[in-house]
C-alpha cells in the first residue's frame, strides 16, 4: 500500500503526517537533526510539500479560455518577460453564470527554490507541492457537503485568513492582521 507522507516547516520544527489508505498512521515532530537522518527520508515514499501562503499569489480570472495551455498563453501575454520568472498553476473551477472561471496560483520560482533548500533529503522525491489553503477548503467542504456556499477563518503565524468557496472550489482569499477589518471586508464584498 501506498504511504504518503506530508511534511511541514515551521521553524525550527518538520513536522511529518503519514496516511496510507486514507488512515493516518503517525504523526512526528522532528528538529533540524532528526530530520536529516530520519530514516523515512532514504526510502521512496510519496511526499507532499506545504508552499507557504504568503509565496503564494492566488487569484482568479474569467474568459473563454478552453484548457489550462490556453490560460498559460494569456499570462505570458499578461507577463511578458517576467513570466519565466515565475511557477503558475492553473485550474478550471467551472461555469459561473455561463462564464468559465480559472483559478490561478503565482509562485516566484526564487522562492520555491529557496524554500526547497529545507527539505534536502527529500528534494528527489517530491510528489506534491501543495497550498495549504486549498486543502483546508476542501477539508471543510467534505466536513460540509450540503452548503453551496462558505467562508472560512482560520490564522497563521499572527495573520488571518478569510477563504471563500463554492462546493469544493476555493474561490477566493482575504487576509489580514485584524480579524475584525477581515470579518467587515468580507460583509462589505
Amino acid at each position: 500500500m501506498t504511504l504518503w507522507i506530508g511534511v511541514d516547516y515551521i521553524e525550527p520544527w518538520y513536522y511529518l503526517v503519514g496516511i496510507q489508505n486514507l488512515q493516518p498512521k503517525f504523526f512526528k515532530k522532528l528538529s533540524f537533526e532528526e530530520w536529516i537522518s530520519h530514516p523515512l527520508t532514504t526510502a521512496r515514499h510519496h511526499w507532499v510539500v506545504k508552499l507557504p501562503a504568503h509565496e503564494v499569489d492566488l487569484h482568479m480570472v474569467k474568459g473563454e479560455f478552453y484548457s489550462p495551455y490556453d490560460c498559460l498563453q494569456m499570462l505570458k501575454q499578461q507577463y511578458g518577460a517576467s513570466f519565466v520568472d515565475y511557477q503558475f498553476s492553473v485550474f478550471y473551477l467551472g461555469l459561473y453564470q455561463g462564464i468559465p472561471y480559472w483559478n490561478i496560483a503565482r509562485v516566484p520560482k526564487a522562492a520555491i527554490q529557496e524554500y526547497l533548500c529545507r527539505f534536502k533529503p527529500i528534494i528527489k522525491n517530491i510528489d506534491v507541492l501543495e497550498l495549504d489553503m486549498s486543502v483546508i477548503w476542501l477539508y471543510v467542504f467534505h466536513l460540509f457537503k450540503n452548503k453551496r456556499w462558505g467562508c472560512v477563518f482560520y490564522q497563521q503565524r499572527g495573520v488571518f485568513y478569510a477563504l471563500i468557496g463554492r462546493q469544493e472550489w476555493l474561490m477566493d482569499i482575504h487576509s489580514s492582521r485584524s480579524l475584525e477589518q477581515l470579518k467587515n471586508k468580507i460583509l462589505e464584498d
